[in-house]
């Protein structure tokens, strides 16, 4: 089990559309798995867990890899 905090979205960010800071997020998320699979590690499936706005983007991220 590997778990990311995602940090590029944080109260110091102004984040005023959901997609903006999804895909910011998306971005986060595609170098994390990068980085596992150059370490050898096989990523098969993931949770996208969000509180309120995090939810939101959550949920948006999921619809960009499906």
């Amino acid at each position: 089990i590997d778990v990311l905090l995602s940090t590029s979205i944080s109260n110091d960010t102004t984040c005023d559309v959901i997609d903006w800071g999804a895909e910011c997020v998306v971005r986060e998320d595609q170098i994390r798995v990068k980085n596992l699979k150059t370490e050898g590690r096989v990523v098969n499936r993931f949770s996208a867990i969000g509180y309120s706005m995090g939810g939101l983007v959550r949920r948006y991220l999921v619809g960009c890899v499906i």
